[in-house]
């Protein structure tokens, strides 16, 4: 079974990964961590996830930190949740960067609701 972390402090945000992954994939088990980035490391250093959605701003530790304390490997594991601005999609290109695999604009700041249409949501 495929392994899912979602770090977020928005029950909106975590409830809302959980369906698109299940629209996607049928039944799947999603871990969520509130949002803290050292918290958010110490489970992607135990554990290998196939997906990590992490938000561009965390307390304790920033998402462009952890990436890259996590290095290319893991980093490439990761999709930036982006607020949609502009000064958003600039940190989560430094993140893409730095190694993660693709960024998810979300509404407003802090994330309040996943964006895009479907294909987008595919990637």
């Amino acid at each position: 079974m495929n392994s899912f972390l979602v770090v977020t402090d928005s029950a909106s945000i975590a409830e809302e990964s959980r369906e698109l992954l299940e629209e996607l994939l049928g039944h799947v088990v999603v871990e969520v961590v509130h949002e803290d980035g050292r918290l958010a490391l110490s489970r992607l250093e135990r554990r290998a996830y196939d997906l990590v959605l992490l938000p561009l701003e965390l307390r304790k530790m920033e998402a462009l930190t952890l990436l890259r304390a996590v290095g290319p490997e893991v980093a490439s594991r990761i999709a930036l949740l982006t607020p949609d601005t502009l000064d958003g999609f600039r940190t989560a290109w430094e993140g893409m960067r730095l190694g993660a695999r693709d960024l998810v604009p979300t509404k407003g700041q802090p994330p309040q609701r996943l964006k895009g249409h479907h294909d987008l949501r595919l990637r």
